[in-house]
């Protein structure tokens, strides 16, 4: 064992001989900026090394060290240079779904069953079954007590029916008749849940933090380059596990309920991020010919370590590609885009850009890798749309001076991708960027190529933001990736813009998004705002409407019909246009009419 000194936290810790500095600290709550799968690429986890040893491999400069590079030989002292700590994961963000198309089968009735006897030998499990005969049963582990439950409650037990035809033994009698259910969206930055209660179809409450896998990487493919390292899945899967069990605790903590009492969850996330959640290796989606181990698969509660009922049942929404996974099924459910005869676009902007283009006939879906910058990742003061971040900006063209709103009104903490999009639209009016996003002219608010959003002092804020040249090229490639998509996706349809009639956008951009500034600066293409709709997180709607309504299986069977996947990485064409776009708001002018009117 060795003696691990950090500061500036005062801290000391005891490690094990050869563990990764980087995968102690994180397991410990030590959260080190890491976008590159400990592939030493990134240089952002830093760490100083004020006394004794780290392998020469993981020294960067000085007595600086990466500290996904260097393994723990002896005692050591370190300092920490950029860090945050686990409780910096949570995020203060609500979500309140409403449906009027509440339809649950879910019921907890009692039920008497005749007991074997010479005359009738049928098997405990087929004779609780032969009363359920559209049912099948929750999991080899009821299967297990069943026998002695049966006999211990002289035939008489509990069951819960719920909306996937599935049954539960109520074997653990838990203490109250609270029937709950639990939504999930795994997202490759943040995850977000909701719980409801089955009985009404109502939310109780609903809870989000980032991903804890971030520190093993801020995109998939780090991820999934991580998973391949001596226990990486094993790490991963855990990451996302602890990060699902600690919001689902803080929910019935506050509200007094009791896990046990979940009997249903549904999921969904990407392709990555669900193969993760079942601790399957994804490293055959990064490989020609990018086919993952499964689309369509739903465990039980007790297989993946989730802190619910586990005999639960849990529905995963199904993949259509590689890089269009369970998120986007969700989302076009939750969207009802393919209800409509008139066409539509669905753009959801994550770490990934999923599109999806269609209508009751046919949809065809891609993805793009964005980068999480709209979700506050590689943007230095970045935040996720939640209370304390700036959503809008405007700047006057003469004093160069910025106007700005804030979530909630709360202190300033960050800019989240609204914020984002104003400012960067704004800087551009006001000639303070060029076209390639750099800095051309000065004032007081621009110091070190940024321009200073907020001071200290300023609307009560204890920090500086700013947004910086490198933040404004981050968000450049993000938007430009998204755009070329969009006609990458179009081309391959033999679509014009002329025949969209809605383009629905999600994620977690933020309520207060400006179309008319995100078709300035080229993320979205000019067109009549009127058509643009903002929708929020579709994926944990279409998890919440899935939830609450056993009917929408019938509408996901439809979707999953229709769908085609479109792989964006076969379009030869689609790196030019990416290129093409790292400008504001392109190169091609002609493609932005009504903005240069």
């Amino acid at each position: 064992m060795a003696n691990i000194k950090i500061t500036p936290l005062n801290i000391e810790l005891t490690a094990s001989v050869d563990s990764n500095l980087m995968e102690f600290l994180t397991l410990n709550g030590i959260n080190l900026k890491n976008n590159c799968g400990f592939r030493g690429s990134c240089k952002k986890c830093t760490v100083k090394l004020l006394s004794g040893n780290l392998n020469n491999d993981a020294h960067y400069i000085d007595n600086i060290y990466l500290a996904c590079q260097s393994k723990i030989s002896e005692d050591i002292e370190i300092e920490l240079i950029e860090y945050s700590l686990d409780k910096a994961f949570k995020i203060n963000k609500k979500f309140d779904f409403h449906s009027s198309l509440t339809c649950l089968q879910m019921e907890k009735i009692n039920i008497n069953v005749l007991p074997p006897s010479k005359e009738d030998k049928t098997a405990d499990f087929e004779r609780v079954m032969a009363l359920f005969p559209d049912y099948s049963i929750a999991g080899v582990e009821v299967l297990k007590k069943l026998p002695f439950a049966l006999r211990e409650n002289n035939w008489n037990i509990s069951v819960i029916k719920d909306n996937f035809k599935k049954l539960i033994v109520d074997i653990d009698k838990p203490s109250d008749k609270q029937i709950l259910g639990l939504a999930v969206d795994i997202g490759t930055t943040t995850v977000n849940i909701i719980i409801t209660d089955l009985t009404n179809g109502k939310i109780i409450d609903s809870a989000s933090s980032y991903n804890e896998q971030i520190s093993f990487g801020t995109d998939v493919i780090s991820r999934i380059i991580y998973s391949q390292r001596e226990k990486g899945i094993e790490t991963l899967k855990a990451a996302v596990v602890s990060t699902i069990n600690k919001l689902i605790d803080d929910i019935c903590q506050n509200n007094n309920l009791i896990p046990s009492n979940i009997y249903q969850a549904v999921f969904a996330g990407n392709t990555t991020m669900m193969h993760i959640l079942l601790g399957i290796v994804p490293n055959f989606l990064r490989i020609e010919p990018y086919v993952p181990a499964f689309f369509n698969y739903s465990p039980v509660a007790n297989e993946i370590g989730i802190n619910i009922n586990k005999y639960a049942s849990i529905y995963c929404y199904e993949s259509f590609g590689s890089y269009v996974g369970g998120d986007i099924s969700a989302g076009i459910l939750a969207s009802r885009m393919y209800k409509n005869d008139e066409i539509s676009l669905l753009i959801d902007i994550g770490t990934n850009g999923e599109i999806v283009l269609g209508n009751a006939d046919w949809l065809i879906s891609c993805a793009c890798s964005a980068g999480p910058a709209f979700e506050g990742a590689g943007v230095k003061n970045g935040s996720r749309a939640i209370n304390g971040a700036i959503d809008s900006v405007k700047i006057n063209n003469k004093s160069l001076e910025p106007e700005i709103t804030v979530i909630n009104k709360q202190k300033p903490i960050g800019i989240c991708g609204s914020g984002m999009i104003d400012a960067i639209a704004e800087l551009f009016k006001a000639g303070i960027i060029d076209r390639q996003g750099k800095f051309i002219k000065n004032s007081e608010r621009i110091k070190d190529k940024s321009y200073i959003l907020v001071n200290i002092g300023e609307i009560d804020s204890d920090k500086e933001i700013v947004i910086s040249e490198s933040d404004i090229q981050n968000i450049v490639r993000t938007k430009g990736a998204i755009f070329a998509g969009i006609y990458s996706l179009l081309e391959y349809a033999g679509i014009t813009l002329d025949e969209i009639s809605k383009i629905y956008v999600a994620g977690g951009l933020g309520e207060s998004i400006d179309f008319k500034n995100a078709v300035a600066i080229g993320l979205f293409p000019d067109i009549d705002r009127n058509k643009y709709e903002y929708l929020g997180n579709t994926s944990l709607k279409g998890c919440y409407l899935r939830l609450i309504n056993y009917k929408e299986e019938q509408d996901i069977k439809k979707i999953s019909e229709i769908m085609n996947y479109f792989d964006i990485s076969e379009d030869e064409e689609y790196m030019n246009r990416f290129i093409s776009s790292l400008f504001i708001p392109h190169t091609d002018l002609s493609l932005f009419p009504n903005i240069f009117k």
